[in-house]
Order: structure tokens, then sequence, then C-alpha cells
């Protein structure tokens, strides 16, 4: 009788042992898996960013004088 109370305890431990180490690896995979989001946008931020050619800046255009300006 006593040995089978000692199982049941020992049981009791294991599974909530087993229950708390599930969890913890249901928030680590969470968190990885928000790094990883976060990392691949990061990424795809710094491709975009070292990729896409800068636009030129043109000189503005020259305005004509009216023929009867004078300097």
């Amino acid at each position: 009788m006593e040995n089978e109370e000692s199982i049941r305890q020992a049981l009791g431990t294991v599974r909530s042992e087993m229950i708390s180490v599930i969890h913890k690896i249901h928030l680590f995979t969470g968190h990885w898996e928000m790094l990883n989001n976060k990392y691949a946008s990061l990424k795809a931020s710094l491709a975009s960013f070292c990729t896409v050619p800068k636009p030129v800046v043109k000189a503005p255009e020259v305005i004509p004088l009216e023929p009867g300006f004078k300097l």
C-alpha cells in the first residue's frame, strides 16, 4: 500500500514537471518564432535598402531670363 502511494506521488511529481517543461518549451517556441520573424523582417529590410538604387537628384532646370531683363 505504501509502495503504491509513493509511486502515485512520484508519478504526480513527474507529471507536474513534464507539464512545466512543456509549458516552457511552448513559451520558448513562441519567442523563437517571434525572433525569427523579426530577423527575417530585418534581413529583408536590409536587403531592400542595399539593393534599391538611390534616386539621382537632378539639377533644377535653368529658368530662362526674359528678353528685356538686364543684369
